[in-house]
């Protein structure tokens, strides 16, 4: 089986998204304590498709841009279009919690709860038209090279295992993948977390290897 850089993550988004769908429909949002529990499930959420997208947009869609400057753009227009979306849903659980009236609460709710639902709808079109794009990096790259994206995106957000592996193995990997994935991990990953990086490529490339990489990036 092929390296899968889409299907597991947008499995677990779905599921995810279905939940909480259904808890908004089912929830009595009048009560503050059901309401509270609808905040932080859809917080946590929000966080993850987040993190999802600084993944893609770090890792993923570089691969794209690797072989057409233009294949991603489309991806790129639909998470921007969704940002808007989540932005417009966040104002939305905003305004519930700081209404009193559990009343209007509960009319807000509904609101919201469709309105999730049209999220959905626009988040589901967007990751098949993703997965229809697993043949095409599945012929133009490796296994060996899209697993080097995933162990980069494992290490930029705390994977110390995954680092110590991207780290062992960067001396080996072709120049514009270095490069490519150097990028993806600074913009993925805290400052702290890509200080630790840069600090055990300098340990690990050759002589003036770090200096010729970061070099070659301005």
């Amino acid at each position: 089986m092929r390296v899968d850089l889409y299907t597991n993550p947008h499995k677990e988004q779905r599921e995810w998204l279905y939940q909480v769908a259904i808890q908004a429909g089912k929830a009595d949002i009048a009560h503050k304590e059901a309401f509270d529990e609808l905040f932080s499930n859809f917080t946590e959420l929000l966080k993850d498709l987040h993190q999802h997208v600084r993944a893609e947009e770090a890792f993923v869609h570089p691969l794209y841009l690797a072989k057409n400057l233009f294949m991603a753009d489309p991806l790129h227009a639909d998470h921007e279009i969704l940002e808007l979306s989540l932005q417009d849903l966040s104002l939305q659980m905003q305004k519930m919690k700081r209404e009193d009236s559990g009343e209007k609460r509960a009319e807000l709710g509904l609101f919201f709860y469709r309105s999730f639902n049209r999220f959905i709808s626009q988040y589901l079109e967007h990751i098949d038209a993703e997965e229809r794009m697993l043949p095409f990096l599945w012929e133009a790259y490796s296994d060996e090279q899209l697993m080097l994206c995933i162990l980069t995106y494992k290490a930029s957000i705390g994977s110390d295992e995954g680092l110590i592996k991207i780290v062992s193995a960067f001396e080996s990997i072709d120049k514009s993948s270095q490069q490519r994935l150097f990028k993806g991990f600074k913009q993925n990953a805290s400052s702290e977390r890509f200080g630790q990086f840069c600090t055990q490529l300098k340990v690990a490339l050759p002589p003036n290897g770090y200096q010729d990489l970061t070099s070659s990036l301005l």
